[in-house]
């Protein structure tokens, strides 16, 4: 004896599934592989080197814009010299800390001096951040 069934046959739905396996997969995979590097959102416009130092990926970034009385900022949160001065003693403590130090072109130079001084007292590693010249005259 031969049953029929009363459901009808939906052929869609069942290419749907290894779909969404496929889509979740990529989306994990370029979740997964992308750069976790932390950017500034502080526009300055630093100056010019011939050559390049990587930062590390997990460096903290300190910017410090241009103009009378210049701002800093520190992972993109405005601080004073002396919060900043207590928040890289705070950092002090892991393995090989490295801090990125992004100065505007037309920054005082007094002040790039000062945090570069903090930040060696602190016995963190600085990388100077600057652009890439490309014309070498």
């Amino acid at each position: 004896m031969k049953l029929e069934s009363t459901l009808h046959h939906r052929p869609g739905l069942m290419h749907i599934a290894p779909l969404l396996d496929v889509v979740m997969l990529l989306l994990i995979f370029f979740l997964l592989s992308s750069n976790f590097v932390t950017r500034s959102g502080i526009v300055v416009r630093p100056p010019y080197s011939r050559s390049t130092i990587e930062a590390l990926p997990e460096a903290d970034i300190i910017t410090v814009s241009a103009g009378a009385s210049p701002r800093i900022f520190f992972n993109d949160e405005a601080v004073g010299m002396v919060d900043l001065r207590g928040r890289l003693e705070k950092k002090r403590t892991g393995p090989r800390h490295q801090i990125y130090l992004r100065g505007d072109a037309d920054a005082a130079y007094g002040t790039i001096i000062e945090i570069t001084n903090i930040i060696q007292e602190a016995g963190i590693d600085c990388v100077l951040g600057t652009s890439l010249e490309l014309d070498a005259r």
